[in-house]
């Protein structure tokens, strides 16, 4: 082949692989050993950053899942989306079930249901001896400022706002028998439990082609409010005894929220 023909079948393909690149509207990477070529349209801006040269930014969404949910008793599935190069939203819809890192701090300990100085003779808060965790339903939203300005990839900081409502069963309490609670059929009692967190969260993103991976940190205030079922030895003057009385209580409290998680998604 001539040096002429050579020279114009290098500016023919040069010429094709820009055509495919404007209409797919895709930043593709070309390399050598020793040069990279970057066709990229004039709207997306190159990465400031030359460590990331070789990732995909041409989305600017990602659907996460949060593994390490199942402890805290929600199950999510979370989209975000990217606002520029800066910002973005995530939002978050899910299911929740029985909250093991709760049962597990005790932090409902603080919550007295005694009456009258009677105690409460059912199954202590997220105790399972008498009660079931029944499905509920959460959601979150989180707006986030990315500090590179490379997209949703990298360090970044927000607010966010978590909502959770965690549904139960408690069996009815049918008889007390020397001051202890009995268990022989009857109904099952729905109570119920709402959190609601408020906090400031940090954390870092990256992506790597379609899959992404992200830590985080956050810090804020927890508000609980919620409805128990439970069941007193109280004494009746008609009987002259302690006879069983049952019903609903409600309770609340604000504790401190801190929590590090994990989520993987999908980027495109």
């Amino acid at each position: 082949m001539q040096p002429n023909q050579t020279i114009k079948s290098i500016l023919a393909v040069v010429m094709i692989l820009m055509f495919i690149n404007v209409n797919a509207q895709k930043k593709r990477h070309y390399r050598d050993s020793t040069t990279v070529l970057v066709f990229s349209q004039s709207s997306t801006p190159l990465s400031k950053n030359p460590n990331k040269s070789n990732k995909s930014y041409s989305g600017t969404n990602i659907v996460k899942i949060a593994p390490l949910g199942i402890l805290s008793g929600v199950f999510p599935v979370y989209f975000e989306r990217g606002l520029g190069n800066y910002f973005s939203l995530q939002a978050g819809l899910g299911i929740t079930g029985r909250n093991y890192f709760r049962e597990l701090l005790k932090d409902y300990k603080h919550v007295d249901f005694t009456t009258n100085h009677n105690s409460d003779l059912a199954d202590a808060l997220y105790t399972f001896d008498h009660r079931i965790a029944k499905p509920g339903f959460m959601y979150s939203i989180q707006p986030r400022y990315y500090e590179d300005g490379e997209g949703i990839d990298g360090y970044f900081g927000g607010i966010g706002f978590n909502s959770a409502t965690f549904n139960f069963e408690h069996q009815e309490v049918t008889n007390i028998i020397n001051y202890a609670a009995t268990y022989n059929g009857g109904t099952a009692q729905s109570e119920s439990e709402h959190i609601k967190d408020i906090f400031f969260v940090s954390g870092y993103q990256t992506l790597d082609h379609k899959i992404s991976f992200e830590a985080t940190a956050e810090m804020g205030i927890r508000l609980v409010s919620g409805t128990k079922y439970v069941a007193y030895s109280a004494y009746d003057n008609t009987v002259s005894n302690y006879v069983l009385s049952t019903g609903f209580k409600d309770y609340s409290q604000t504790l401190f929220y801190y929590n590090i998680g994990i989520k993987i998604g999908y980027h495109f």
